[in-house]
């Protein structure tokens, strides 16, 4: 089961792909003030089940509600960008990123084409990723600039979106989990549009050769990836923070904190994570 959004707006979600040569999908997190059809949890079973025309219904409760109404006012909101993990999917962060829109931010959770198993694009049709049987520290490092290109696309798409006139498109976030992570730091470091990074317990296998933009990152790890980040911190990038969570395993850093055994049989303790987490990244984003 998942958690109702922490702050004062409910939570809409809309889904679009981009019209570039690798049609990006992404789903944007937003604030309402309406209530609508609940969101399914779109995980990679779902979709697979859904492409063969039978979609598996996770009994999740995603609080999100489908193309309700943008939240009512003038004002422009800020704009951030996730990316999930190798073989994940755009809503496997989806109490976070449903927590940052119900405090008034706007999320776009990007669906990797090549890294996700499956995506789906809102003409309903799909594209699979023939996954290799191992993947090698040097493939993994060719995907990155990969979804750097995807996020490059996503925000050169958005002043054409129908929402465009309610964000802030001169600047962005970032935020990935996992390799989604390492792909966030090297596009902030690469793009003079991105203003802070956050990393979900993402490794560091590659950066690029010379950086042109000094966002500041937030690392929120365990010890999985600390060791490099340290270095880098020390070495190199001084705008660099480092937290550190002790007990956690490395899917507990996106939805798993809560549909984990652990997190199931233990609540009150992902709970405290989860306020923890978006404290952290809400004090680091002011």
């Amino acid at each position: 089961m998942l958690r109702k959004p922490i702050g004062e707006y409910n939570v809409g979600i809309t889904r679009y792909q981009t019209e570039s040569a690798r049609r990006v999908p992404y789903t944007i997190y937003y604030p309402s003030l309406e209530t609508g059809t609940e969101a399914s949890y779109a995980n990679v079973d779902y979709l697979y089940g859904k492409k063969e025309g039978n979609p598996r219904e996770n009994d999740v409760h995603t609080f999100c509600y489908q193309n309700v109404p943008f939240l009512p006012g003038e004002d422009k909101h800020r704009v951030i960008l996730f990316s999930h993990g190798l073989c994940g999917h755009e809503m496997e962060c989806t109490v976070l990123c449903a927590d940052l829109a119900s405090l008034g931010y706007v999320v776009v959770s990007l669906g990797h084409p090549i890294g996700s198993p499956i995506v789906a694009y809102e003409d309903g049709s799909f594209y699979e990723w023939n996954q290799p049987e191992t993947i090698t520290k040097t493939q993994l490092k060719e995907m990155i600039p990969l979804w750097k290109e995807d996020f490059e696309s996503v925000m050169e798409e958005l002043p054409r979106h129908p929402l465009a006139d309610r964000l802030m498109l001169t600047e962005f976030d970032l935020l990935g989990m996992s390799l989604g992570g390492n792909a966030a730091v090297f596009t902030g470091l690469s793009d003079m549009r991105i203003r802070h990074v956050i990393n979900l317990d993402g490794r560091l296998f590659t950066l690029p050769e010379s950086a042109c933009n000094q966002p500041d990152i937030l690392v929120y790890c365990g010890k999985f990836s600390l060791l490099a980040y340290l270095d880098l911190q020390k070495n190199h990038y001084p705008r660099l923070q480092v937290v550190t969570r002790k007990g956690l395993s490395h899917y507990q850093f996106c939805d798993g904190l809560f549909l984990s055994d652990k997190g199931k049989q233990n609540p009150d303790w992902a709970d405290g994570e989860r306020s923890y987490r978006i404290r952290t990244i809400q004090e680091f984003l002011k």
